[in-house]
C-alpha cells in the first residue's frame, strides 16, 4: 500500500477516536470502553497491514494508561517477528513508560529491560532516545537521581540529532534541570537554558516547561551568590508560566508542573522576606500538587515549618517538620543519599525550633544531623561531578582515538607505496652508516679527552659555588632569625595594646556602672529597682561581650567559615547595624592553618567591634576571598568616619595593624568624615610561624 493511503488511514482512526470521545463525553467509563473496543478491533484486523496498525498507536493517548498498555501489547507478537527492531523497541518503551506513570514499577522495569535488549541493534535515533527517556523517567520515580541523570542525558544526545529539534527535548531538559537544580549546578543549568532556545515551541505546556527550566537556573544563581536580583528573574518566569496555565488554552496536562512553579514562587518570596506572599503561593501549591509528587510535598512541609517558625508558632512548626521527615523516610526508601541536602535543611530549622522550645538535647541532636547530612551532600556531589568529568573525558578520548585510527589507516596506505623505494635507499644508507661510524669513533675519542678536562673544571667550579652557597645560607638564616624576632616583638606589642583596651573597657564602662549601681543601692529611700536592674543587665551584657571576644574559637568540629558566619549572625541579632557577609573560595579559606584562621577571625572581630561602638553605621559589608594566592579582606561601613591623618590612633586600629603584621600582611584604611570607612587587608595564603 502506498504511503499516502497509509496516512489517510491514520488520519481516519484519529478522527474516529475523537468522535467517539466527544459523543460519550458525559459518561467517562462508557467512553473509555467504547474507545478501547474500537481501537482493539482495528489492532486485531489482520487485513490491515501490520505497519499501518503500528503507526495508528501514535493517536491512542486519549485512552487511559491501562487501556493504552492493552492496545500496545496486542501488537507485540507481530512486532517480535518484524525485521526492523525499532518497532518492538518503541512498543516496549511506551508500555514501560505507561507502567511507570501508573506506579507499577516492577512491570515497568521488565519492559524497560526488553526495550534495551534491542537498542544496540537499531539505527533510529528517535526510538533510541525514547528508550533512554523512559529509563530516565523510571529512575526519577524511584528517586535514583544519578541513574535518572545518565539516561536523560543520553536521551538528549539522541533527540538533539534531529533537525528540527523534537519537542520532547523540552521534557528531557526539564527533567535534567530538576537534577541540576537539586545539585545547585549553575554551569549545567546555564547550558540547558541555551539549548532550549533551539527548540520551536508548539504547545503552551512545552513553554511552561521551558520557563520552569529558566526559573531553576536563576534560583541556583541566587543560592550560590545571595544576590536578590536573581529572585526577581525567578518570580518573573514563574508569573509568565501562571499566565499561560490560566489562559484560554488551559494546558492542564502540566498541572503537576505548575505546582512546582507555585512552590518556587513561594520560596522566592520567602527569601525576599515577604512571608504573606510566600504563604499565599504555598497554599496554591497545595491545591495543584499530585499525591505521588514526593519531592514537591517534601518542600511544602519544609517551607510550611519555616513560615510557622517565623510566626513563632514553634510547637506546630515542629510537628509539621517531624511529620515531613517521617513521610520522607517512607518515600525515599534506599535512595537517602540523593536527598542529603534536603535532610540537612530539615534538621537545621528543626534544631532552631527545638532550641526555642527549650529542648536543648533534641536541638543539639538535630544540629548534629544537619551537619552530618551537609557533609555527606558535599562529598557525594564532588564524587558525581568528578565521575561526570571522567565520563566526558573518556568519550572525548574515544572519539579522538577513532579519528586518529582513521588518519593512521590513510597513512598506512600511502606508506605501502613507498616501501620499495625505501628498500633501495636502505642499501645506500647502510654503506654510508658504516663509513660514518668509523669516522665518528675517531671524533668520539677526541671528545672524550676534551670531556675529561671540562669535567675537572666543573668540579672546581661546583666546589667554589658550594662554598659561596653555604656562606649565603648562613647570612640568610641570620636575617630570617632577626625578622622572626621582629614579628614576635610586633605581635607582643599588639597583645599589650589589646590588654590596654580591655582594661579601659572594664574601667570606663563596667567599673563605673557598678559604682553607680552601688551608690543607688546605698540610698534605699530613693532607690529605683527598675533602674538598678537595667544597669545590672547592661553590665552583664558588657561583661559577656568582652568574655566572648576573649574566648578563642575552636576549629576542631566546625570550620572557619561556619564560626565566622555564626559570629556575624549573633551581631545581627543584637545590634542596630546590619552586617552583610560575602565569601568566595570557602574551601581554601577553611583549609588554612588554625593559627591563621584565629588571627583573621580576631581581625574581623576587632573591625566589627570598632564599627558597632564608634561609627554609628546602619550598614557594614564584609568581603572575604582568595585571589593570586592572597587572602583579601575588605570591610566597608557607612558610618561617621574619622580623620586618618590624626596623630593619635585608637587601640582598636593598633590591634588590627599588629595582628595583620603577625600574618605578614598589609593594611590600608580609607575614611572620610560622615562618609564612612573602608579597611583593606591583604595576607599571603602560606604562613610560617615561630
Amino acid at each position: 500500500m502506498k504511503m499516502s493511503q497509509m496516512k489517510k488511514r491514520i488520519v481516519f482512526i484519529s478522527i474516529l477516536l475523537q468522535s467517539i470521545y466527544f459523543i460519550n463525553a458525559q459518561n467517562p467509563a462508557d467512553q473509555q470502553s467504547r474507545l478501547l473496543d474500537s481501537v482493539m478491533n482495528l489492532m486485531k484486523d489482520k487485513s490491515i497491514p501490520f505497519l499501518e496498525r503500528y503507526y495508528m498507536t501514535a493517536g491512542i493517548d486519549i485512552l487511559e494508561r491501562t487501556n493504552q498498555i492493552a492496545v500496545l501489547k496486542e501488537l507485540i507478537p507481530e512486532a517480535k517477528d518484524y525485521e526492523d527492531k525499532a518497532v518492538i523497541t518503541r512498543l516496549y518503551s511506551l508500555i514501560s513508560l505507561n507502567y511507570t506513570l501508573s506506579a507499577h514499577y516492577s512491570e515497568a522495569e521488565t519492559y524497560m529491560d526488553s526495550a534495551f535488549s534491542h537498542v544496540d541493534e537499531i539505527d533510529n535515533i528517535t526510538i533510541k532516545g525514547l528508550a533512554y527517556y523512559n529509563a530516565g523517567t523510571f529512575y526519577t520515580r524511584l528517586n535514583n537521581i544519578s541513574e535518572a541523570h545518565d539516561h536523560f542525558y543520553k536521551a538528549a544526545e539522541y533527540f538533539k540529532m534531529k533537525d528540527p529539534k523534537l519537542n520532547i527535548l523540552n521534557e528531557v531538559y526539564y527533567n535534567l534541570s530538576f537534577i541540576y537544580a537539586y545539585r545547585n549546578d549553575v554551569e549545567n543549568l546555564k547550558e540547558l537554558c541555551s539549548w532550549i532556545k533551539e527548540i520551536t515551541v508548539r504547545y503552551p505546556a512545552q513553554k511552561i516547561l521551558q520557563l520552569t527550566t529558566q526559573a531553576r537556573y536563576f534560583q541556583a544563581l541566587y543560592n550560590r551568590t545571595g544576590d536578590f536580583s536573581y529572585l526577581d528573574s525567578v518570580t518573573m518566569y514563574n508569573q509568565i508560566a501562571f499566565d499561560i496555565f490560566h489562559s484560554e488554552e488551559q494546558p492542564h496536562d502540566v498541572a503537576y508542573q505548575i505546582a512546582e512553579n507555585y512552590l518556587s514562587q513561594a520560596v522566592a518570596f520567602y527569601y525576599k522576606s515577604e512571608p504573606d506572599s510566600a504563604e499565599y503561593y504555598l497554599n496554591q501549591t497545595k491545591e495543584f500538587v499530585y499525591s505521588n509528587d514526593f519531592y514537591t510535598k517534601v518542600q511544602i512541609n519544609y517551607l510550611s515549618g519555616h513560615l510557622l517558625f517565623l510566626k513563632e508558632e514553634y510547637e506546630q512548626a515542629e510537628t509539621v517538620l517531624l511529620n515531613g521527615l517521617e513521610e520522607f523516610s517512607v518515600s525515599i526508601g534506599t535512595q537517602e543519599n540523593y536527598f542529603y541536602n534536603t535532610l540537612s535543611d530539615y534538621y537545621d530549622i528543626l534544631s532552631q525550633i527545638q532550641e526555642k522550645r527549650g529542648k536543648v538535647k533534641e536541638a543539639l541532636e538535630s544540629g548534629r544531623k544537619s551537619l552530618q547530612y551537609d557533609r555527606l551532600f558535599f562529598d557525594i556531589n564532588n564524587h558525581e561531578y568528578i565521575q561526570d568529568l571522567k565520563t566526558r573525558y573518556d568519550v572525548g578520548n574515544k572519539e579522538r582515538a577513532i579519528e586518529q585510527l582513521s588518519k593512521i589507516n590513510e597513512m598506512n596506505q600511502k606508506t605501502r607505496v613507498l616501501y620499495i623505494g625505501i628498500a633501495i635507499l636502505l642499501l645506500i644508507i647502510i654503506f654510508l652508516i658504516t663509513y660514518l661510524f668509523k669516522r665518528k669513533q675517531k671524533i668520539t675519542q677526541a671528545k672524550l679527552q676534551e670531556s675529561k678536562l671540562i669535567s675537572e673544571l666543573e668540579k672546581e667550579k661546583n666546589a667554589t659555588l658550594a662554598s659561596k652557597m653555604e656562606e649565603n645560607e648562613q647570612k640568610y638564616q641570620l636575617l630570617l632569625s632577626e625578622n622572626k624576632l621582629k614579628q614576635v616583638n610586633s605581635y607582643l606589642e599588639g597583645l599589650e595594646s589589646e590588654r590596654s583596651r580591655l582594661s579601659k573597657e572594664l574601667h570606663d564602662n563596667v567599673t563605673n556602672n557598678i559604682y553607680s549601681a552601688n551608690m543607688l543601692l546605698k540610698s534605699p529611700e530613693n532607690v529605683n529597682i527598675s533602674e538598678v536592674s537595667d544597669m545590672l543587665s547592661s553590665i552583664q551584657e558588657h561583661v559577656r561581650t568582652i568574655s566572648h571576644e576573649l574566648i578563642p574559637p575552636s576549629f576542631q568540629y566546625v570550620t572557619f567559615i561556619e564560626i565566622l558566619k555564626d559570629y556575624i549572625n549573633q551581631q545581627n541579632k543584637n545590634g542596630k547595624t546590619r552586617i552583610f557577609l560575602s565569601i568566595n573560595s570557602e574551601k581554601e579559606l577553611n583549609d588554612m592553618p588554625e593559627k591563621s584562621g584565629l588571627e583573621l577571625y580576631r581581625i574581623i572581630q576587632e573591625c566589627v567591634s570598632n564599627t558597632l561602638k564608634h561609627a554609628n553605621a546602619s550598614q557594614l559589608e564584609i568581603f572575604l576571598y582568595i585571589e593570586n594566592q592572597q587572602i583579601n579582606l575588605t570591610i566597608i561601613d557607612n558610618g561617621t568616619g574619622f580623620d586618618i591623618n590624626t596623630k593619635h590612633k585608637g587601640i582598636g586600629l593598633i590591634i588590627i595593624n599588629e595582628r595583620t603584621k603577625s600574618l605578614n600582611g598589609t593594611l590600608q584604611i580609607h575614611s572620610t568624615l560622615n562618609k564612612g570607612t573602608e579597611i583593606n587587608i591583604i595576607i599571603p595564603c602560606r604562613q610560617e610561624y615561630q
